[in-house]
């Protein structure tokens, strides 16, 4: 029985086991070798998070059989050590030495604090400056209920606001490498996300990271989860240090799996070089690894000669509560609260647990009554129209609907899950749920712009073209999402508000999408309407013919999904004619 086996699903979850594929370990181990430069004849290798050792194994295959090269191995589960050893002991690996310890990779002596316990580790097995190379595809989304939250934030640096137990996994890599370690890393696709922006200042600002490479979703076997390759050294980058990057497609992904062709070959045809100062200086860190140095020149104009979205915009979400609409009452304080998630649930407002027989009902309804008003949920919006279904009853005590006049008036509604960019408007006064985001006109603006011109701005094939240059998010994943964050300090137009002719055609963009909102039944407004709106919305940030070639180019390149799809239905001739 392999170790995998060994674990239940649930508690390969609970303790975020993710184990590494063959190729992928071969794949880290090579790129690894190719930027440490092996050079001395004895190493130590590190992997705080071992498993069963396919990552030290992977390397050790790559290089010559020598016993002054150690492998250092710790695992929290005793099988997992277990199975290592006798790996170690087979014919291929016995004449390496190496050490592996059943410890806690973050504490590896419970008595002591983290620090204190990794030098303790490192005298034990002679490790005098640091290790040389770290190995880890660390835990994933583990559960960190057995650590105190003082205990973390006085050991870890990562620990404020939202952090994942893999980021003091890192932590604990850097603090233990030597001054020019090697760190190879395997990690979740969420570090290119909103709440990773302090572990990537972390890498960009104080390692020089030498490699990226995101790979998506399909690489770990039956388990969802993206995942990236970063590879990097524990030194301070220089000036001018760039980095070679490059993303796995899906059609790439699927040749690789059916091994028609390697990880490394695709690496070497793809990978491109980015100044790794880009991402230390880019706001939160981001690192934007898909836009590619030689062809920034669109994507400068767009964000160049830009204000931010948030200027003209307040912003907020809809009520708490799925699509599904179920809540629960509690049979003590008869509080109502959506259905919960956890396996034994407690009511939010009294603690109490509920019972068998908890009386559920269902507020999302296909008909209207009494406090009921009809809701759009995030299947409702497509681009620039949408349809109410469904209507939600609003008065369940302990639901929290939001204030209700934040639904009142005209509102444009984002989509908070998908790829690209789904809005809306709305001029029924609906409610939304969570997973829609409602901005409505600062108050400021209100005799300058309207909501419809916002609304063509971010439905413009140019703001895909952006969110994906930005953010990476081109193919199709288990949970993609649009953050608030990342939509209002989306780029919008510098306007001269005292230019009749840029007036003139505001008025005419919010006249059109107003009468086909209001008049039309389509999902969509008319492809006639659609390339004008699309021209002068380019017009206003300067975009030309040839731009639009390169933002045509990055769309075809993109998973083809409705919302990238519905904006290849014209090409740049039709637009620019």
């Amino acid at each position: 029985m392999s170790l995998v086996e060994l674990y239940s699903r649930e508690k390969r979850k609970q303790n975020g086991v993710f184990y590494t594929p063959d190729f992928l370990s071969n794949y880290l181990s090579k790129k690894v070798i190719q930027y440490h430069s092996l050079k001395k004849e004895n190493y130590s290798i590190l992997d705080p998070a071992c498993g069963d050792s396919m990552l030290l194994r992977s390397f050790a295959e790559q290089i010559k059989k020598n016993n002054a090269t150690k492998f250092i191995g710790l695992d929290i589960d005793i099988n997992a050590i277990n199975n290592s050893i006798i790996k170690f002991s087979e014919p291929d690996f016995q004449n390496f030495n190496h050490s592996f310890v059943k410890c806690d990779g973050l504490f590896p002596y419970p008595e002591l604090n983290s620090k204190d316990g990794w030098n303790k580790l490192k005298d034990n097995l002679e490790i005098e400056n640091g290790f040389d190379i770290a190995l880890s595809n660390p835990p994933w989304g583990a559960d960190l209920s057995n650590y105190t939250s003082q205990t973390l934030y006085s050991n870890f640096k990562l620990t404020k606001g939202q952090f994942d137990i893999y980021n003091l996994f890192i932590e604990v890599i850097l603090n233990n490498l030597n001054d020019n370690g090697t760190y190879g890393l395997i990690l979740p696709d969420s570090i290119f996300s909103q709440e990773q922006s302090s572990l990537r200042c972390l890498l960009s600002k104080n390692t020089t990271i030498n490699f990226i490479a995101r790979l998506g979703e399909k690489i770990f076997p039956g388990i969802n989860r993206a995942c990236v390759v970063i590879i990097g050294k524990n030194k301070m980058p220089k000036k001018n240090h760039k980095v070679d990057c490059f993303r796995l497609s899906t059609a790439n992904k699927k040749r690789v799996i059916s091994n028609e062709v390697s990880l490394l070959e695709i690496d070497n045809e793809l990978s491109h070089k980015v100044l790794q100062s880009r991402f230390s200086e880019n706001e939160n860190c981001v690192f934007d690894i898909d836009l590619k140095a030689d062809s920034r020149e669109t994507f400068d104009k767009i964000q160049q000669g830009s204000l931010k979205l948030k200027t003209f915009v307040n912003n907020t979400r809809g009520a708490e509560i799925s699509k599904k609409g179920i809540v629960w009452q509690c049979h003590k304080c008869k509080n109502w609260t959506p259905e919960p998630r956890s396996k034994e649930p407690r009511c939010k407002k009294c603690n109490t647990p509920f019972v068998e027989n908890t009386i559920k009902e269902k507020i999302i309804l296909n008909h209207n009554g009494v406090g009921n008003i009809k809701i759009k949920v995030g299947e409702d919006l497509y681009r620039y129209t949408s349809k109410s279904k469904s209507w939600i009853n609003t008065q369940k005590e302990g639901i929290n609907y939001k204030n209700l006049s934040i639904y009142q008036g005209k509102k444009i509604l984002v989509r908070k899950t998908g790829i690209g960019i789904t809005a809306s408007i709305d001029y029924e006064n609906s409610i939304t749920n969570q997973v829609v985001y409602i901005l409505k006109l600062n108050p400021k603006y209100k005799s300058k712009i309207t909501l419809e011109f916002i609304l063509a701005v971010l439905n413009s094939r140019l703001m895909t073209y952006y969110l994906i240059k930005k953010y990476g998010e081109n193919e199709w994943k288990s949970h993609p999402y649009l953050t608030q964050t990342m939509l209002v300090n989306l780029p919008f137009p510098k306007i001269n508000f005292e230019c009749r002719k840029t007036l003139s055609k505001i008025k005419s963009i919010s006249y059109i999408i107003e009468n086909e909102v209001v008049n039309s039944n389509n999902k969509n407004i008319s492809i006639e309407n659609d390339l004008l709106i699309e021209k002068i919305i380019a017009s206003f940030f300067g975009l030309n013919n040839n731009d639009y070639e390169t933002i045509f180019e990055t769309l075809h390149s993109a998973d083809q999904l409705i919302p990238i799809k519905r904006l290849l239905e014209c090409d740049t001739k039709e637009i620019f004619q």
